[in-house]
């Protein structure tokens, strides 16, 4: 299986914690917990609040670099909390890539938890209001933001991304194959049916239900804001599809304000798609049985 999640710099809590008080010896007398790990870094918490994210590969570092310079301005305007950056780590000799500390958003991902009707209503509601706002900032407003190039909204690069990785993925059972096929026709329909409208606003880049944080069965934020640039609000949209079912997506979509042409709804549709696979190779190669249940999840749920 081909592994763009592999480590280019290998870290666990000791490394990383010495990485972080070798700049900030502060943080030399307290003892980190590790907090997660992403495709592209690794996370520790501080006694005192303060969690610290350094990249484990090239991609993550140019990640982190957008979100030192695009979360500061964000904060407090979206309804919903996100990271607020407090220390910017220098790349050194012995650990080549930028690092930040920040002030974590409370909570748990929302792939970990299960809401009632009545929850899962109210989330739609809250991230269809916390998107529109984001979408409704004039590009400009946003200093350094990014513009994408990434191909997240280019359904051929889509496509050729998921059916890349539903060729790398080995030894399935026999349920998740047929999930996965049946995934793959789809998205073929979607890929030629999504024909992208030229809007471009402010968007987070890589949202789905692990970026979303829930307490006490509320959704609190928003994490994860490497990928944010100007680009296709349908990339974002796709949270519709990966996160929510019929019902609640009709939440979402009253709160957004607009609902999606057919063109930009299949691109949304399609990047849900892709997000079901890779949380699902993802899963499987890592034995992670959240993720890939997530993934089994949105694949069977982005058609409707």
């Amino acid at each position: 299986m081909a592994r763009d999640w592999k480590p280019e710099v290998d870290l666990d809590i000791a490394s990383a914690d010495d990485v972080v008080c070798a700049q900030f010896p502060t943080f030399a007398e307290e003892t980190p917990e590790f907090l997660g790990r992403g495709w592209d870094n690794y996370c520790i918490l501080y006694p005192s609040g303060t969690a610290f994210r350094l990249p484990t590969r090239t991609m993550g570092a140019h990640a982190m670099v957008c979100e030192t310079v695009v979360l500061p301005q964000l904060v407090g305007r979206l309804g919903l909390r996100i990271p607020e950056p407090t220390y910017f780590g220098c790349p050194t000799k012995t650990y080549r890539y930028p690092f930040m500390g920040y002030r974590p958003v409370a909570g748990i991902c929302a792939d970990q938890v299960s809401l009632s009707l009545d929850e899962e209503l109210a989330a739609a509601e809250a991230l269809g209001a916390f998107l529109r706002g984001l979408h409704a900032l004039p590009v400009q407003d946003v200093d350094g933001l990014p513009l994408g190039t990434l191909g997240k909204a280019d359904p051929e690069r889509l496509m050729q991304k998921i059916a890349n990785r539903i060729a790398s993925l080995e030894h399935l059972p026999p349920a998740d194959l047929e999930t996965v096929m049946q995934a793959l026709e789809l998205c073929r329909r979607l890929a030629e049916w999504a024909i992208p409208s030229p809007k471009r606003v402010p968007i987070h880049g890589d949202l789905y239900p692990r970026h979303v944080m829930i307490e006490d069965g509320r959704v609190c934020g928003v994490i994860d804001w490497g990928d944010a640039h100007a680009g296709h609000p349908a990339v974002d949209l796709s949270l519709a599809y990966t996160m929510f079912g019929p019902a609640s997506r009709e939440h979402f979509w009253e709160a957004y304000g607009e609902r999606l042409d057919e063109g930009d709804e299949a691109l949304a549709r399609l990047r849900a798609g892709m997000y079901g696979v890779a949380l699902l190779a993802y899963g499987l190669d890592q034995d992670d049985a959240v993720c890939a249940s997530l993934g089994r999840r949105v694949l069977g749920s982005f058609e409707a």
